[in-house]
């Protein structure tokens, strides 16, 4: 399957009507999901579904919320979660998706890097790359940098990665945006996506970077 070329344009558009699309994307299960409320994870399925990336990976799975929400989004496209402390509830939730893949590993770990090296699908006599790297598990600046470092010999052509916590926690939200402004790309910040739940939390923030081949 060939991955459609991004579009800065097309993404931003697909941002901005996020908040009007349907709460689970449609999926009765995924609707009572008590993180299904977040207008990123419904952004996250629609951009899977205009582009099809053959593969996705997340790294910081928790719930699985958010790989559920991409595996709707294409049943062509594969998603591999990573996560090192998955939630009681993770395995369970995605056993109906049999396009999601779940590896039990710490995301900046070459081991587990060739976990996810060894699942990749074959498309002919090559293997498919990432298409889409959504970084969302330790959000101190320097695990994100170490993930995009390892991960990114795996990428292909282009990779839409996206960026969950760009402001957020309060306390680290200075080494997150050292990390925002390190990271290659055609970025574009998308705070709304991922607003603050009530008065009193802060706006976590959300980001996405277009990277081509030549950036790296």
């Amino acid at each position: 399957m060939t991955q459609h070329t991004y579009h800065m344009a097309d993404i931003i558009s697909i941002a901005d009507t996020a908040h009007i699309m349907p709460t689970g994307m449609g999926d009765a299960e995924l609707a009572k999901n008590s993180e299904s409320w977040c207008p990123y994870l419904r952004f996250l399925a629609a951009i899977v579904a205009k582009y099809q990336p053959p593969v996705c990976v997340e790294l910081g799975v928790y719930m699985a919320t958010a790989t559920m929400h991409m595996a709707l989004g294409s049943a062509y496209s594969m998603i591999i979660g990573v996560d090192r402390d998955f939630h009681p509830a993770a395995k369970h939730n995605v056993e109906r998706f049999s396009n999601i893949v779940l590896i039990e590993g710490d995301s900046t770990s070459v081991v587990t890097k060739l976990e996810v090296a060894d699942v990749l699908p074959w498309n002919r006599l090559n293997k498919e790359l990432i298409g889409l790297l959504f970084l969302d598990s330790t959000h101190d600046g320097d695990t994100p940098k170490m993930e995009f470092n390892l991960y990114k010999t795996l990428f292909a052509e282009e990779c839409l990665v996206v960026c969950d916590d760009l402001l957020g926690p309060k306390h680290l939200e200075v080494k997150m945006q050292d990390f925002w402004g390190w990271l290659p790309g055609e970025k574009q910040e998308l705070h709304f996506l991922h607003p603050r739940i009530n008065d009193g939390h802060d706006v976590p923030g959300f980001g996405v970077s277009i990277v081509r081949r030549e950036d790296l």
